[in-house]
């Protein structure tokens, strides 16, 4: 059965049970044997055309879960390096796992001169963060809210909510264009926008954004770094996902951009 993941997980457009018994040398209704059961445990998942299978969500919601920082950050470098070059910006990911947001990747510009805001990996203020927005407007409302009620909405600045209403309320604003803002909640001067990574194979448990100086923000807008961000979340929920056809189209330039660690002045 562990031959038979791994032959899937080498076909990034999936397999079908004729090509998997080909490359181990198996007999086809063995390997139909073994593949009805992967479905089963929801390790595989058949695609869009009936035929092939692939990575199922329990490999990707394990994976997801269970993958340290630095594997992530170094799976999604090509794509937060693209986002960061588009905007001109730092780009990250955070991730939701036992209970908190944790910002698991940062990367910025290319270009040699760029200066960018750099946030702080680690944990992220749940009811501030553009991130940790993004990711609780589409989780279950019970639960967010039995996490926030867990914490003390602190006000880190002006601008900080901190009444459970007024949050839920910004949440459905999230849920309806479909991406988070931090304006100044966190630290003044400072802008983050963030969207949620969704796919068919987990829950909501990915956002990506991008963060910057309110000026910046203010002097391009809130379309110019949404667009980047909303394009870039889709991006992202596609590979993840797994299918090309029926799924849209990975963005083949995102698997080729450089970078593995862009230096920015911080």
């Amino acid at each position: 059965m562990s031959r038979v993941l791994q032959a899937v997980a080498r076909a990034p457009e999936g397999a079908t049970r004729a090509t998997i018994a080909k490359e181990l040398d198996l007999p086809t209704s063995t390997v139909h044997r073994m593949v009805q059961s992967l479905l089963s445990l929801e390790f595989l998942d058949v695609g869009p055309n009936g035929e092939t299978v692939h990575i199922g969500p329990a490999i990707v919601d394990a994976a997801l879960r269970g993958s340290q920082p630095s594997t992530l950050s170094a799976a999604l470098a090509p794509y937060l390096t693209q986002l960061a070059d588009r905007v001109g910006e730092s780009a990250f990911v955070s991730r939701f796992n036992q209970n908190q947001v944790e910002l698991i990747a940062v990367y910025g510009p290319t270009r040699a001169d760029a200066a960018y805001v750099h946030p702080a990996r680690g944990p992220v203020p749940l009811h501030a963060c553009s991130s940790a927005k993004a990711i609780f407007a589409f989780r279950d409302r019970a639960q967010v809210q039995q996490l926030l009620q867990e914490i003390h909405l602190e006000g880190l600045t002006a601008n900080t909510v901190s009444d459970l209403r007024e949050y839920f309320a910004e949440l459905d604003e999230v849920r309806f264009r479909g991406y988070a803002e931090c304006r100044e909640e966190i630290t003044r001067g400072v802008y983050s926008i963030a969207a949620p990574v969704e796919t068919r194979l987990s829950d909501v448990r990915l956002s990506i954004g991008v963060t910057t100086l309110i000026s910046r923000a203010n002097d391009l807008g809130t379309d110019f770094f949404a667009k980047h961000v909303l394009d870039m979340a889709r991006t992202l929920g596609t590979v993840i996902s797994g299918y090309r056809d029926g799924y849209g189209l990975v963005t083949e330039s995102a698997k080729s951009s450089a970078s593995d660690g862009a230096v920015g002045a911080e």
